[in-house]
């Protein structure tokens, strides 16, 4: 009975898959030259840059600036500008020293990188102790590519793909117990993205020495962008 449940799921992720057709294929590649979500960290790390210390662009003073550094405008629909952890502006702040259309096609460049790491892991999980081959990475990291959800990543420029990367690679170095390496991953992932902070109560039950790595990661993130 589970077996023909699991089969029927399987059936409708891939009768939906299908049914997008070619969509998410073109939006993807139209999206990658100017993706709207990495437009906002765009443009609030070449404001640092600019101004040193300062709030990150509040409402439509973002567009204007986009428009200044030749970048698209977003709908803003009256949420704010800049929403993700000041942290994250770290890993942007390189690009920002670059015109946007190279910075935006080096993170797509980037966001592929990690959908590579994230195939490793996943097949490393699926078979502990077994070095993944060659051939069945590029054969997930294929499929992956292909999956419209990761397609709307691409598109958007958003920071999706290396969350799931960082989160593959520190359940990995948990069932490892690799305790510090798991604490590392899940902190890198909660600079990113407020959400992976959640995980922390797991680690606490679970493993405190992977609990103490990941809070010193974000601390010392958060001391850097403090500095920066």
């Amino acid at each position: 009975m589970k077996l023909i449940f699991r089969l029927g799921a399987a059936a409708l992720v891939v009768a939906c898959w299908l049914s997008a057709g070619s969509t998410p294929f073109v939006d993807a590649v139209h999206g990658a030259v100017e993706p709207a979500d990495f437009t906002r960290d765009y443009v609030t790390a070449r404001a640092r840059l600019e101004e040193g210390r300062s709030p990150p662009p509040a409402g439509e003073d973002g567009n204007q600036r986009a428009a200044r550094y030749g970048a698209p405008q977003v709908a803003l629909l009256g949420a704010p500008y800049f929403i993700h952890p000041p942290t994250a502006t770290l890993a942007v702040l390189p690009l920002g020293r670059l015109p946007f259309r190279m910075a935006a096609l080096l993170w797509a460049a980037a966001s592929l990188v990690a959908l590579g790491w994230l195939a490793i892991s996943l097949l490393a999980i699926w078979r502990p102790g077994v070095p993944p081959a060659a051939g069945l990475v590029a054969l997930l990291m294929l499929g992956l590519c292909a999956w419209p959800p990761t397609l709307h990543c691409l598109e958007k420029g958003q920071w999706s793909i290396w969350l799931a990367a960082l989160s593959a690679a520190g359940f990995r170095a948990f069932e490892a117990r690799r305790s510090r390496q798991t604490g590392v991953f899940f902190g890198i992932a909660a600079t990113l993205k407020v959400t992976p902070i959640l995980v922390v109560g797991f680690l606490l039950a679970r493993n405190r020495r992977a609990a103490a790595a990941m809070l010193a990661t974000v601390g010392g993130a958060l001391l850097a962008s403090l500095a920066i």
